[in-house]
């Protein structure tokens, strides 16, 4: 038997698959059980301890001195980082000033995959619900850095969510 070495996207796409069920196994587990408060606070725990990796050390440092520079700095890191799950042809951002962002991604291909899956293994899990509450935990952490951040979920059928992304004075 010929095994042949997958692709670099075929890796990627079989990764991102399972990435999606073990996230929808593990937050219908979640909901079923009642358990939705403690996953939120578990999740700020270790957030909180991965911050200084996933933020950089000079951020807050940054943000003291250069308000506004550092929030755009945030906003394009949330950009690049976001390509891991959409690609960046779908993601429009709308506005940018010094204190506020807005973010669209159009044509999701995260939200297709996660309702293919929910779909498939039938699990008590509503997609807006999931998508309302899934960003919760990554809104507390911003809030550490002084951010807010609201997500719009009422064009979930049409594959879209717009973010809004403010800078706390």
């Amino acid at each position: 038997m010929e095994i042949k070495e997958l692709s670099l996207k075929e890796k990627y796409d079989k990764l991102y698959d399972q990435y999606i069920i073990t996230d929808v196994i593990a937050m219908a587990f979640i909901k079923e059980n009642g358990l939705t408060d403690e996953y939120l606070d578990y999740t700020m725990k270790v957030y909180k301890k991965m911050m200084p990796s996933i933020m950089g050390y000079a951020f807050k440092f940054i943000k003291t001195l250069s308000p506004g520079r550092a929030f755009k700095m945030f906003v394009e890191g949330m950009l690049k980082d976001g390509q891991v799950t959409e690609p960046l042809s779908n993601t429009e951002l709308v506005s940018l000033s010094d204190t506020e962002a807005i973010i669209k991604t159009k044509n999701s291909v995260m939200l297709k995959k996660y309702r293919d899956i929910i779909k498939k293994t039938g699990v008590k899990l509503d997609l807006k619900e999931y998508m309302e509450l899934f960003p919760e935990a990554g809104k507390e952490m911003m809030k550490e850095f002084g951010f807010d951040m609201t997500i719009d979920t009422s064009h979930i059928e049409k594959n879209e969510i717009t973010s809004k992304i403010k800078l706390k004075k």
